[in-house]
């Protein structure tokens, strides 16, 4: 008997392992790989925050983390997991942001994922962002 339920255990595991794998390949896949949609990106966040009531600022702290996550979610996202960075990606957007090195892209990942884990605030503005940007990608893609 108990070699049975160590099969039929065994058989779960492997079907459950198939599905995590299945969902962990859908949630790593990229949904941008082409950088030089970065600037697009950008106005477009700029855009909303607009909306929002935000005056954009390419040199703000705090604005440069909430795009920051918003590109990795969508060009690198096994970042967001402790994985690394696609490559280039991190020149890519220093082309963007001329004023920080780097280091401090990587930085300034690893912080704006501790805020979004931990404000909620900061996650729903994050939110409502990702959202509105996924919105104007979808468009494009029809």
């Amino acid at each position: 008997m108990k070699l049975l339920r160590e099969i039929e255990e065994l058989a779960a595991v492997r079907i459950e392992k198939d599905r995590l794998d299945k969902e962990e390949k859908r949630l790593l896949t990229p949904i941008l790989s082409d950088y030089s949609m970065i600037p697009k990106v950008y106005g477009w966040f700029s855009e909303v925050l607009t909306g929002m009531g935000i005056t954009p600022d390419i040199k703000s702290d705090s604005q440069r983390k909430k795009f920051l996550l918003i590109i990795m979610k969508l060009y690198s996202p096994q970042r967001l997991s402790g994985g690394r960075m696609q490559p280039f990606l991190r020149k890519a957007i220093q082309k963007l942001f001329s004023n920080i090195s780097a280091p401090i892209v990587s930085i300034d990942t690893g912080k704006v994922l501790f805020y979004y884990k931990t404000y909620e605030s900061d996650r729903k503005t994050i939110d409502e962002i990702y959202d509105k940007i996924m919105g104007k990608l979808s468009s494009l893609k029809d």
